[in-house]
């Protein structure tokens, strides 16, 4: 069982940047947040889907087009040009002169070896990569095998409807800023973190159905016990730096839209609202009405 936990933590990990046809159901990933007469909508998100979970959830349109501002963690946008891409890269790719090999334990690095074989992958295409960026790597190809992409999912989805609507867009941190998150993913727990991807990846398909049952319904309970969990206890450090201190950062800014005068829909990477030290718990802590919708 606990072999079982690491690897679903290790996924919801992977799942935070790749990280959340939809059936109806009574509750979705949407709240309502309220103090007083003023109100935003938070909204958990999946980053990448493929064509078979649209159309998604009526309650992200319906809070789409009660809301004049659409926040997002990051711009959509810039996030797909080919300049945040370089940079991306660059920050999961050795720039001292060192390779994969000496970054990780032997036996970790057969590990990959057989996986890659097995998939009739060289592993010298792998040998300028970080550790997490193999795992990244990894995932992503595994993924847009199975049709899962950025521009199925929830953000770009809905930047591309407020671009044609002329709806404001803001965000919570600078495309920068999220790099920097990723680049520290991992830090101290490489070969860990490595080794479960590896073993997730054989049952990807599998889990993905489950995290996105879960997001579909709202099940933050679920999500928390699952995936965040776990990781809160094995991986402390990439908790800390990939919810807890981005939570923890956009608070302040969440509370004051709730206080402005327009009516925001701020949308988030679903696994950031789960947990005593998600974004709905702490909300609630601050005395705001909580409405899953």
């Amino acid at each position: 069982m606990q072999h079982q936990n690491l690897r679903r933590c290790c996924y919801g990990l992977a799942a935070l940047f790749l990280l959340l046809s939809t059936a109806a159901s009574a509750a979705t990933s949407v709240w309502q947040v309220s103090k007083g007469k003023h109100t935003l909508y938070l909204a958990g998100t999946f980053h990448l889907l493929n064509s078979a979970d649209h159309p998604l959830p009526d309650a992200f349109e319906q809070a789409y087009l009660a809301a004049d501002t659409l926040i997002f963690e990051t711009d959509v946008s810039i996030a797909q040009s080919p300049e945040y891409q370089r940079k991306a890269a660059a920050l999961v790719m050795f720039q001292d002169g060192r390779t994969l090999d000496s970054a990780i334990k032997p036996a970790t690095y057969a590990a990959l070896e057989q996986f890659l074989t097995q998939r009739s992958l060289p592993i010298e295409t792998f040998a300028r990569l970080t550790p997490v960026g193999v795992s990244l790597m990894l995932s992503s190809i595994e993924l847009q095998r199975l049709g899962m992409s950025a521009q199925q999912g929830v953000e770009y989805t809905f930047n591309l409807k407020a671009s044609v609507d002329n709806k404001r867009r803001d965000y919570l941190e600078t495309p920068d800023e999220q790099l920097q998150f990723i680049s520290r993913m991992g830090q101290g727990e490489e070969d860990d973190m490595l080794l479960y991807t590896l073993e997730d990846l054989l049952s990807i398909e599998t889990e993905l159905a489950t995290m996105k049952r879960y997001w579909l319904t709202g099940d933050i309970t679920s999500m928390d016990s699952q995936y965040l969990q776990d990781m809160r206890t094995r991986f402390p450090r990439s908790y800390q730096d990939l919810l807890v201190s981005r939570n923890n950062a956009w608070l302040p800014h969440i509370e004051s839209m709730v206080k402005s005068d327009g009516t925001e829909l701020v949308m988030v990477g679903a696994m950031h609202l789960p947990g005593p030290d998600g974004l709905l718990a702490q909300l609630q802590a601050r005395g705001y009405q909580l409405k899953q919708q």
